[in-house]
């Protein structure tokens, strides 16, 4: 039996779990060294839903039934590498709007352009700093929430456009609503 002073105290936190699994990011890792993974996979996996690969193409595999919102992608493994990954992630339209950092120990201009141009969102050299690249994250998962808010508002928006036809047959001779209360008239 619970006592009565905690009842509210675990309907607050079940509640906040409840909020947490339903509105948590997913974030998949890939990288084909098993120490960063472990690292990372701590440092996320409080506050977002982390999957991981260490293969090129074991992230394609999970990708066909597991849609992140934020993908960490190392671009030197072996077999199909980062730049390929991100590539292949692009094409994709259903995978389209996925958030994609590049997580890697190349430095140089040319890696970081070539990381762009095929579709990378950011990019950050290993060894990175936990605050700035969870910094990098939260910009990501920020970005995300709005974009979701903005296609939010627009399928509303083309729900109402839909009923203007409607609305137009409601109004009377003189394109007033005759439900809508006019006591503005002068």
């Amino acid at each position: 039996m619970i006592l009565p002073i905690f009842q509210p105290w675990l309907v607050n936190y079940k509640r906040r779990q409840i909020d947490k699994m339903e509105f948590q990011q997913k974030i998949l890792i890939v990288d084909d060294d098993k120490k960063n993974i472990k690292i990372l996979s701590i440092m996320l996996a409080d506050d977002y839903e982390v999957i991981t690969a260490t293969s090129g193409e074991e992230a394609l595999d999970i990708l066909e039934s597991f849609i992140p919102d934020i993908v960490l992608l190392d671009i030197m493994m072996p077999g199909t590498d980062g730049y390929e990954v991100c590539r292949i992630i692009r094409t994709e339209k259903l995978l389209a709007d996925i958030k994609i950092l590049l997580v890697t120990a190349k430095t140089d201009l040319q890696d970081r352009l070539k990381g762009y141009e095929v579709g990378a969102d950011d990019y950050i050299t290993k060894p990175f700093t936990g605050d700035e690249l969870l910094a990098k994250v939260k910009v990501f998962a920020r970005l995300n929430e709005e974009e979701n808010k903005l296609k939010q508002l627009n399928h509303r928006l083309l729900l109402r456009q839909q009923d203007i036809p409607n609305m137009l047959w409601e109004c009377d001779n003189d394109l007033r609503f005759p439900w809508v209360d006019d006591t503005s008239e002068t």
